[in-house]
């Protein structure tokens, strides 16, 4: 039998060893190849399925079992969500032998409205390596894809014209640039040999406002061509009010640029959320799901408590979502973040709403938490701390300047309840008690939870005065 592994994924067992399958689905009985042995467990590949597990259900997307994004939508959505509230509290049991009662753990999770056409951002690969289905006639060209990579195989892309996690909007600009991409004759990028020119397509819609942003990420030196297609596509997709010409020479396959030029529009769309205006570029960091987004931030609010008067860190705030859309009425907001763009949006984002006492420093938070660098910045000793961190968690040396500041509540925010797991247990240590944690899912379809996990200070008057 197969269960939904914590880290993602499927595993199953098979006499003594584990047995970790990307394609299999919970709670089903399959005939297996094994690809590879590790010492923690055995890589394998369904071959077929003897008995399909309760909860099957036929999947929207007609790539499902290829395409390496939603991977559980043959799974039927509260199957979905009764697997991963397992999972997530089976990852989070380290958390018992600190102390932690079970009912401090997530309990239920809270269902998204929409899990289809739900995301607001979507990056697309171009590539010369196309990944050829199994029902394709021999010899099928295979030099030209744009769409999403291949499950654990990244070398390959899968072509497609459809996503069903985007909306139509989006999915009508997928297939235009495609056709036009095809007909501009501009060469799809080869991971390879680090050649060619068109690397990727990143559609970001505002939901609340119905803007549309499109980026295009090539390698550098073909301006001209790239301006053509971009004209192309507005003049074909009217939906678009802006769109961005980014250049990467990076060798990694990430669809970011290292310079950017605004082709039309003003470079940047406006999303609201709670009540709150954000600038959105084609760098910034913004939740994927908006509707569940908007229940995010009411549940961090309601962990931060009253923050009237009070002052309140935004630690690895991005553009600052959280930190503006929670903390309106503190006395001050301070915004650390490593991404000096990110950083730029945030500042913006904050004059947007004329918010004078909110104030955003770049630099690595290993430094910019430190209690000299905070004394030079004039910021004062936190009463709140708000901490979204990257999937991997946090630096030791940013939770060693946390117990240091030592706020007297303090929300962490993650998608990883791996990290969550390895994080917290420093923190309880070091005078925090978990007083409660909740589960949203902000990813229909996909193996992870974001949890908001509120942890209060033991000795809250005592780390006031020190």
């Amino acid at each position: 039998m197969l269960d939904l592994d914590p880290a993602g994924g499927v595993r199953g067992r098979a006499g003594s060893e584990h047995v970790w399958l990307a394609r299999g689905r919970p709670g089903a009985r399959v005939v297996a190849r094994v690809l590879r042995r590790r010492r923690s467990h055995v890589q394998a590949a369904v071959l077929r399925e003897l008995e399909p597990g309760p909860g099957r259900v036929e999947p929207r997307c007609a790539h499902v079992a290829d395409c390496g994004g939603c991977s559980f939508q043959d799974l039927a959505y509260p199957r979905q969500l009764e697997l991963l509230l397992a999972a997530t509290r089976e990852a989070l049991a380290p958390l018992l032998a600190c102390g932690v009662e079970p009912g401090a753990l997530p309990t239920s999770v809270e269902a998204a409205a929409d899990t289809y056409g739900y995301r607001n951002k979507m990056d697309f690969t171009f590539s010369n390596r196309r990944w050829v289905l199994a029902s394709e006639p021999a010899g099928a060209a295979s030099d030209f894809a744009l769409g999403l990579h291949l499950a654990g195989r990244h070398a390959k892309v899968l072509d497609i014209r459809r996503c069903e996690i985007q909306s139509e909007a989006g999915n009508e600009i997928l297939r235009a640039t495609h056709e036009l991409a095809r007909a501009s004759g501009l060469a799809a990028w080869d991971s390879r040999a680090h050649i060619g020119v068109l690397r990727h397509l990143v559609i970001r819609e505002a939901r609340r406002t119905g803007q549309v942003l499109v980026a295009l990420v090539t390698a550098p030196g073909h301006a001209e061509p790239v301006a053509a297609l971009a004209r192309a596509l507005v003049a074909r997709c009217p939906s678009i009010t802006t769109l961005v010409h980014a250049e990467s020479a990076r060798l990694a396959n990430v669809a970011l640029g290292e310079t950017e030029r605004v082709l039309h529009g003003v470079g940047w769309i406006e999303e609201h959320l709670c009540g709150v205006r954000f600038r959105i570029s084609a760098r910034s960091f913004f939740q994927v799901h908006t509707a569940q987004a908007e229940r995010l931030v009411e549940r961090v609010r309601e962990a931060a408590g009253p923050l009237r008067d009070r002052v309140v860190y935004d630690i690895c705030c991005g553009a600052g979502t959280l930190g503006l859309a929670v903390a309106r009425d503190a006395r001050e907001l301070w915004g650390f973040e490593l991404e000096p763009a990110a950083v730029e949006d945030a500042r913006a984002n904050a004059r947007l709403n004329e918010r004078e006492r909110a104030r955003f420093v770049a630099g690595d938070v290993r430094d910019t938490l430190r209690a000299e660098r905070l004394a030079e910045l004039g910021a004062a000793r936190p009463d709140v701390a708000l901490v979204d961190p990257p999937r991997a968690g946090l630096h030791p040396r940013v939770v060693d300047s946390l117990l240091e500041l030592a706020p007297e509540t303090l929300v962490y925010v993650s998608c990883n309840a791996r990290a969550a797991a390895r994080d917290l247990p420093a923190l309880l240590a070091g005078g925090y008690a978990l007083r409660g944690a909740v589960a949203l899912d902000l990813f229909p379809h996909t193996p992870h939870l974001e949890c908001v996990y509120r942890l209060e200070h033991r000795t809250p008057a005592a780390a006031a005065q020190a």
